[in-house]
């Protein structure tokens, strides 16, 4: 009796994982690592968002290397530290999810923070004007460069 019973409770244990690999694979096959992503392009304007669900920010663009993989990804922080921020981010760090269409980062708060800080603006212009349209400085009248344009000299917008 105590035979049959350990045999049984071998093969239940042995049903149980010959179906968890394909559990698994089915789980894991949804989310992939951004490294793995055959079409590296096609993650340009996706959210990324940590693995609570918050927003980090937006792809704006993906470097590849020689063999065609993903180097860097390009992402638009959308963090109070951050914002408007690009970051350089290693594809190692992100996992994109194909049923929600989105990159989860795994990334700490102290990470997103040093993430920020260490982020530059895009294109080098600064986009924290009220307006939101980057200004040119241009020469005082104090320079004796006013002009019919600008007679003051005062900053005007582009």
């Amino acid at each position: 009796m105590r035979g049959i019973t350990s045999v049984c409770a071998l093969l239940c244990i042995a049903a149980i994982l010959g179906a968890s690999p394909a559990l698994a694979q089915q789980i894991t096959s949804m989310t992939v690592p951004v490294v793995a992503v055959d079409n590296p392009q096609q993650l340009v304007s996706l959210n990324v968002v940590d693995p609570g669900g918050a927003p980090i920010g937006d792809v704006v663009q993906v470097r590849m290397g020689s063999d065609g993989r993903a180097s860097r990804v390009m992402v638009k922080l959308s963090t109070p530290d951050g914002m408007g921020r690009v970051a350089a981010i290693r594809p190692e760090r992100l996992f994109f999810d194909r049923r929600d269409l989105k990159l989860v980062g795994q990334f700490s708060a102290a990470e997103l923070t040093q993430l920020a800080a260490t982020a530059t603006m895009p294109s080098g212009v600064d986009t924290s004007h009220s307006s939101g349209m980057p200004t040119r400085y241009l020469p005082n009248s104090n320079d004796n460069n006013a002009n019919a344009y600008n007679p003051t000299g005062r900053t005007m917008p582009y």
